[in-house]
C-alpha cells in the first residue's frame, strides 16, 4: 500500500493505492461494485461474490485500501469484528477522523494495515492487532508491505521479518516502496 498527500502530489490532493495480489484463482470473480444502501453513503468497492467491501471509496471522498499483517509469527484472531466488516464500517464514515474513532472503539478480530484518505486530503496508516491499533498520519508519502513498522506493533506481534530477497518477501517490497 502507498499513500501521498500535500507536497508529494502535484496538486496537494490525497492519493492512496495498493496492488491486490491475492489468490490468482479468484481473479475471474473480482469486480467493481456500486452500492446504494438506504442510510449509508454511496460506495464503489472492489468486491468478490459474497464479499462486497474489500477496498473502496464513498461519496464523501473517504477511501480505503489495505494489506494483511500479523503473519510472522501468525497472530491468533480474537473475538471481535472481522477485518472485512471493519472495512464496510469505515466506508460508511464521512472522513478519516470518524474512521479512526470507529476503529478505536470497535473490538477487532484480526490483523491489518489500513490506508485511509479523505476529501480533506488527510492520509493515515492504521496498523492493527486484535488488542491494539497504532495510527500514523502521512505528511508527504507513506508505504507499507505485509509487516508492521511501528515499533510498538512490532514488539506486541513479536514480528520477525525475513532478510530481504528482491521480489520475494515483505521486507524487500517495503524497501522498494520506500
Amino acid at each position: 500500500g502507498l499513500g501521498a498527500t500535500g507536497p508529494a502530489t502535484r496538486d496537494g490532493r490525497a492519493l492512496i493505492g495498493q496492488n491486490w495480489d491475492w489468490s490468482a484463482m479468484l481473479r475471474p470473480w473480482s469486480g467493481l461494485l456500486r452500492l446504494r444502501i438506504a442510510g449509508m453513503p454511496r460506495l464503489l468497492t472492489y468486491a468478490y461474490p459474497g464479499l462486497w467491501a474489500s477496498a473502496g471509496l464513498n461519496e464523501h471522498g473517504l477511501g480505503l485500501v489495505w494489506t494483511g499483517s500479523g503473519y510472522r509469527p501468525k497472530v491468533k484472531p480474537k473475538v471481535g469484528i472481522p477485518t472485512y466488516a471493519l472495512i464496510a464500517g469505515i466506508l460508511a464514515c464521512r472522513n478519516c477522523r470518524e474512521a479512526l474513532a470507529l476503529l478505536a472503539r470497535t473490538p477487532r478480530a484480526g490483523c491489518f494495515i489500513f490506508f485511509i484518505a479523505d476529501a480533506r486530503n488527510e492520509v493515515w496508516v492504521i496498523e492493527g492487532l486484535p488488542d491494539r491499533i497504532e495510527t500514523v498520519r502521512c505528511v508527504d508519502t507513506i508505504g507499507r508491505a505485509n509487516h508492521y513498522e511501528c515499533a510498538r506493533m512490532c514488539a506486541l506481534a513479536r514480528q520477525t521479518v525475513p532478510r530481504p530477497k528482491p521480489g520475494v518477501n515483505t521486507l524487500a517490497r517495503g524497501q522498494r516502496m520506500a
